[in-house]
């Protein structure tokens, strides 16, 4: 392909040279032959004619003169004249191509020395002096008809036969280089057609699979529907998700991955019939558009065939994968009046069909419309509860330990949504990364944090760190840097008194960007935490890399130290893994006062949870914090902690 697309470019580039040089040549063709023209007709033409007109009127002027006609004044201006048509073809630029006639320069010698020997009577001669005057036309009779025979050999002569010879040479290049140009010009312009053609048709299909892309099928969709209504026919809409298939890539590579994606566009290709269509929309995820159906079940019967197809051993380099899909399929227009909504439709009985284990296939059912209505109203009223600061910030405590001290807190999203209650922050999330919303709810977390922060300094609280959390598309899609930089001096945060968290997984999205990404994170002075950590799929090479300063153990680990016998190998692991690398470790979802003499038997010093507190509002963690400004501590430390309650 890179060479292919090498030749495609000089090719190009020799079209435009050789367009480019067509025109250069024409256009100093048409220069040359107008100089030719303007040489001929100025030079030759109106030159030898001007000075035969002089001379015949000179001639005329003496004649008047002898007759006692005319004045001095006229017969001196008329040979003045003549004089100067004489002088213009001995040396004028213009006429050097007249001079070269056989015989000009002798003529003009010689006119020009008997001019100058008739100089002196002529300025004498005087109205009446008849025979001054006839002996001076009969000195320049002899030149009258030389004069005549050179004019007219100038226009017919083998000189100007050659000019205009030359002419018509210069006007057959000219032609020939247009020629060239107009081919050339036809080829560029063929090329662009061809490759705009190209360009369009890329733009419509998937490079890796070779099959329509989301905005191909789109149109087709469109397409089908119409045509689904003409003929009274069903439309069949089935889309289909891999399952696990980050892990496929991240254990046998991205290569290995995108050969299994076109395996699997070809299988499904291989289950089509005449007129159905198959796309891939990005990553992972397929779309099979179904025509001509006259009955439901037939598309029934496709759902089965493509999981089928597709969970059908296969070979990579000696890796047997058995792959996995969910599929999920819409009926046009049995489930709703619209293409777009049977799409919406077949889209959500996929996330149905994941909820299932292994292979399976889930048709569209009228009650799911309720979840549809449901996201679609939560994603509308999401943006209004933003824009009017409807949602809330609540505080939980990270305690120390040994002291029972708050050290920091992290900021957590609370929404009460007057129809369906409290919503949780992970749909919360889900609803802004899905509708895109989430620079706006990141923004908006992030700036009531830093106010948070400031109304603590500005009440007299001794005010800690605060911890936000920051969402996949945020991190990966978004300005993050030059958002924390704005919302800082906006809200006039210090930037060291900020916690940015990052889950394991997110950094994971994109392991080559993401140390660059935090890296300019950290100039601007901001701490960073690595959230949920030992539940992605980190590597330790990986996480050397990232500039983080500390790691948050995940609950699920801290509840296996609730198990007996319990194993506190991992925190002990992951423990170790930080110290080596000089990172603080917090522990999260602590729940008895065991968990933390286990954790600090391993080294652990930091923790957070529902045995300290619950994430509480921002009145209760100012008076915390204040009560701990004041001296008071808050909760037990070390020495008790086996007295240790809840704090709800």
């Amino acid at each position: 392909m890179p060479r292919y697309q090498s030749l495609r470019i000089v090719v190009l580039a020799v079209v435009v040279l050789v367009f480019a040089v067509s025109t250069w040549i024409s256009y100093q063709r048409h220069v040359e032959t107008s100089q030719l023209l303007s040489v001929t007709q100025k030079g030759g033409g109106w030159a030898t004619s001007e000075l035969e007109f002089e001379l015949i009127r000179f001639i005329h002027t003496l004649e008047l003169a002898g007759l006692g006609q005319g004045s001095n004044a006229e017969s001196v201006l008329r040979f003045d004249l003549l004089w100067s048509r004489v002088k213009v073809l001995q040396s004028g630029s213009e006429t050097r191509g007249v001079r070269e006639i056989p015989g000009a320069k002798a003529l003009m010698a010689d006119l020009h020395t008997e001019l100058e020997r008739i100089e002196s009577e002529v300025l004498a001669l005087s109205p009446g002096d008849s025979a001054t005057a006839g002996r001076l036309a009969e000195r320049l009779e002899p030149f009258e008809r030389r004069v005549r025979a050179f004019n007219v050999d100038s226009f017919t002569g083998m000189q100007a036969q050659e000019r205009i010879r030359r002419v018509f040479e210069l006007n057959g290049i000219a032609g020939a280089s247009m020629v060239g140009l107009i081919l050339s010009g036809a080829l560029l312009i063929l090329m662009l057609i061809r490759e705009s053609a190209r360009n369009w048709h890329q733009s419509l299909h998937d490079e890796l699979t070779r099959l329509p892309n989301r905005k191909y099928i789109n149109l087709k969709l469109q397409g089908a529907g119409r045509s689904a209504r003409r003929t009274g026919t069903l439309l069949g809409v089935h889309v289909i998700d891999l399952n696990n298939f980050k892990e496929i890539n991240d254990t046998l590579g991205h290569c290995l991955g995108d050969r299994m994606l076109q395996q699997v566009a070809t299988r499904l290709s291989d289950c089509l019939g005449v007129g159905d269509s198959v796309a891939r929309l990005g990553g992972d995820e397929f779309l099979v558009i179904q025509e001509g159906v006259r009955d439901a079940e037939a598309c029934s019967r496709l759902s089965r065939q493509l999981c089928d197809r597709i969970g059908r051993e296969m070979l990579l380099d000696g890796n047997c994968i058995y792959p996995s899909a969910s599929l999920g399929v819409s009926v046009f227009p049995l489930d709703a009046d619209t293409v777009d909504q049977v799409l919406i439709n077949a889209d959500l009985a996929m996330y149905r069909a994941k909820q299932d284990s292994g292979v399976s296939y889930r048709r569209f059912e009228p009650e799911m419309n309720e979840s549809v209505q449901r996201l679609n109203t939560l994603a509308r009223e999401l943006k209004t509860a933003i824009e009017e600061n409807l949602l809330v910030l609540h505080y939980q405590p990270v305690v120390a330990f040994d002291t029972g001290t708050i050290i920091s807190v992290e900021a957590l999203l609370r929404w009460h949504h007057p129809q369906f209650g409290y919503i949780s922050p992970i749909e919360v999330v889900s609803i802004a990364e899905r509708y895109g919303l989430a620079l706006e709810l990141n923004e908006w977390v992030i700036e009531q944090a830093c106010l948070q922060y400031r109304h603590w300094v500005e009440s007299g609280v001794d005010a800690v760190c605060v911890a936000v959390n920051i969402s996949p598309s945020m991190y990966t899609l978004h300005d993050l840097r030059t958002s924390l930089t704005r919302l800082l001096d906006k809200t006039g945060m210090p930037a060291h008194r900020l916690i940015v968290e990052v889950t394991e997984d997110t950094t994971m999205r994109d392991i080559e960007s993401s140390p660059d990404t935090l890296i300019e994170l950290k100039r601007l002075g901001v701490q960073i935490a690595l959230d949920d950590f030992g539940t992605g799929y980190s590597s330790l090479n990986h996480l050397k890399r990232l500039p983080v300063d500390k790691l948050k153990i995940d609950r699920s680990f801290i509840q296996d130290l609730n198990i007996t016998p319990k194993d506190p190998r991992i925190i002990r692991s992951i423990i170790g893994l930080a110290e080596s690398l000089d990172l603080q470790v917090i522990a999260e979802g602590i729940e008895f006062a065991q968990n933390v003499e286990d954790l600090a038997a391993e080294g652990c010093l930091l923790g957070q949870g529902y045995l300290f507190s619950k994430a509480v509002d921002s009145a209760r963690i100012t008076e915390m914090l204040r009560a701990q400004s004041q001296g008071v501590c808050v909760f037990q430390g070390a020495g008790s902690r086996r007295d240790a309650a809840r704090i709800h």
